[in-house]
């Protein structure tokens, strides 16, 4: 058990590129990173991993800071994502200066500070906020595509000061997304990824390419066991594709291109879209 175990973490360490938080209703498998919802973390979560992030519930919209501050205290957790809205810049960035006004001093776990896109806007907007935080959270990236979603975090980092960390909520494992953790070391420090629970729970699994297909699991008493052994063969995956272990040819073979820049078609901003940029702060 103990062998098997230190091979796991041995892949895990190798990844240096970005560190992957699995966000987890389950404690059935161990794994260092976690995300939870604020309505889901536990105790039972926090023990099964090393470090642990609470986050709002975006599917309950009476949660509020305090809400999170509360339950991040009771699990002990490393770092805490305020409540954030996720389309609506200015509700966001007023939430966040609630959290700090009120809440931060209360709080024992670490913040990141949550954006919505486009991310340079909001921040160039209030930069003298933003300019003192050195934890960012880019939120609302799962409505973008993964082109997209690549130069928006690049636009971001681009105006952004120096000696921040900057964590990746939604963005997917696509090719598009690990090509870039690789090639840049300066543009996720860490992501949360919901697939090895979810693609299971839905009777899939993935590739290498992280493309989905359909794998069917039985149900029944302690199915979860067995779905949770899978899950954490994803988050193994995962690891072993952002690390230095696979071939250089294998990489080329399936992740091409010469650079991220390559693979990136000039899309134009995301400030000729819809992104909450109105003072209407109506959800």
């Amino acid at each position: 058990m103990f062998e098997e175990l230190a091979a796991r973490m041995e892949t895990i360490a190798q990844n240096t590129n970005v560190k992957v938080f699995t966000v987890s209703n389950w404690q059935e498998y161990f794994y260092p990173y976690a995300l939870a919802h604020e309505g889901y973390a536990d105790e039972k979560v926090r023990k099964a991993c090393y470090e642990l992030i609470v986050d709002s519930n975006k599917n309950d919209p009476e949660t509020d800071n305090a809400d999170v501050v509360e339950r991040a205290n009771q699990v002990n957790a490393d770092y805490i994502i305020p409540k954030d809205y996720i389309g609506d810049q200015s509700r966001t960035h007023d939430s966040m200066v609630e959290f700090q006004k009120q809440y931060e001093s209360e709080c024992r776990a670490k913040p990141y500070y949550v954006l919505q896109p486009p991310f340079d806007y909001i921040y160039t907007e209030h930069e003298d906020f933003y300019s003192s935080i050195n934890r960012f959270a880019l939120g609302g990236l799962q409505g973008l595509d993964d082109e997209m979603q690549v130069k928006e975090i690049k636009r971001f980092r681009e105006v952004a000061h120096d000696g921040i960390t900057v964590h990746g909520f939604g963005v997917g494992t696509s090719v598009e997304i690990i090509r870039a953790c690789r090639e840049h070391d300066t543009f996720l420090d860490s992501l949360d990824i919901g697939t090895p629970e979810q693609s299971v729970i839905n009777n899939a699994i993935v590739d290498a390419k992280m493309s989905q297909f359909e794998f069917e699991i039985p149900r029944g008493t302690r199915s979860t066991n067995v779905r949770a052994a899978f899950a954490k063969a994803i988050l193994q995956l995962l690891n072993y594709l952002l690390s230095p272990l696979p071939s250089e040819e294998y990489m080329n073979e399936f992740y091409g291109y010469d650079s991220v820049e390559a693979a990136v078609t000039d899309q134009g901003s995301l400030s000729h879209f819809d992104a909450g940029l109105s003072n209407d702060t109506t959800a």
